[in-house]
């Protein structure tokens, strides 16, 4: 097995999982940008997006650790070991939660649209998850169940017995995630709801994985199931319930931008109504282009009325001359 402490930097330590996650950040940062280009949001605000979703996750994420294992690793410690972060305790949910409230925020603040960012986010959250969770096989958080003595087993200094890599598949998940997303997007389906089609994706492969992990309390498991499969029982018919009143009210706007041209009429006028704009040319094309100097057929045809009648007045007095 990898020690999880690279090296010793006085008396802190530079772990693996604080530099997978890091890495993780890094690439999700990189695939928005390279992708924003597609979109309205400019490259100066990813950069403070990227910021906001790091510390909001961060916060949110260990926040969460700290509450639900306060009672096994925090409250005969110092306190201050509750921000050593490094040393990993981290809860994805908690991150995940804190960090959408925030966006949502910065959205509605920004004036942005939410919809285009969820498609731009969605695939970077799955990268970054997945590089997140190589950190954890290696530190030995979030380890799977023992015994095991198949493919890819893995010992820690805390266990004598074998774990099950369930890190490592829970990483593979996301990556297949990431790349489907993807897909996704160059087909353009389910344009500005691809955030929620992560979260359903996702929430059935923790549901899926759950049962693989060893690091539970016994008294957190009732019925052979871990809290975070019975929160997946919930929040999936929730998000499913949502993809689909996005999708309804997305089609009715849809239409009714289509049908805005019919009820105007053929007017050109941008509100749809039959007057036209103050202050809008509305003379006679025929006067104004006599005034401009132009051919007008309305002068032709008297031209044409006139001439005539000239000519029979003309040969009228010649012949009075002759009589």
């Amino acid at each position: 097995m990898i020690s999880p402490v690279i090296c010793n930097v006085g008396p802190l330590e530079l772990r693996w999982y604080g530099v997978m996650t890091a890495l993780g950040g890094i690439l999700a940062f990189l695939l928005m940008k390279f992708r924003c280009k597609k979109t309205s949001i400019k490259e100066e605000a990813l950069s403070d997006i990227a910021v906001i979703v790091l510390f909001s996750a961060l916060i949110g994420a260990r926040l969460f650790y700290v509450v639900r294992f306060w009672n096994e690793n925090f409250a005969m410690r110092p306190f201050f070991d509750v921000f050593k972060v490094w040393e990993g305790g981290l809860v994805f949910q908690g991150g995940f939660i804190i960090a959408t409230i925030v966006l949502i925020g910065y959205c509605l603040m920004k004036k942005m649209s939410i919809g285009e960012l969820g498609d731009l986010i969605a695939p970077a959250i799955p990268l970054g998850h997945a590089i997140g969770r190589i950190g954890c096989f290696i530190n030995g958080c979030c380890f799977g169940f023992v015994p095991y003595d198949g493919p890819l087993a893995v010992k820690y200094t805390f266990s004598p017995a074998s774990h099950f890599p369930v890190q490592l598949v829970e990483s593979f998940g996301n990556l297949l995630i990431c790349g489907f997303l993807l897909f996704m997007e160059k087909k353009n389906y389910a344009q500005s709801k691809r955030f929620l089609v992560y979260l359903m994706l996702y929430t059935v492969l923790r549901f899926a994985v759950e049962p693989l992990r060893g690091d539970y309390p016994l008294d957190q498991v009732w019925m052979n199931m871990t809290p975070g499969q019975y929160h997946a029982l919930w929040q999936l018919p929730l998000i499913i319930a949502v993809f689909f009143a996005v999708s309804f009210l997305k089609k009715k706007n849809n239409s009714q931008k289509a049908l805005s041209p019919i009820r105007g009429g053929n007017c050109s006028c941008q509100d749809g109504s039959s007057k036209p704009p103050k202050g809008a040319n509305i003379s006679n094309p025929r006067l104004s282009e006599a005034k401009s100097g132009g051919r007008n057929p309305l002068q032709d045809n008297d031209r044409e009325e006139v001439e005539p009648t000239l000519l029979e007045n003309r040969v009228s007095q010649k012949n009075s001359k002759k009589a």
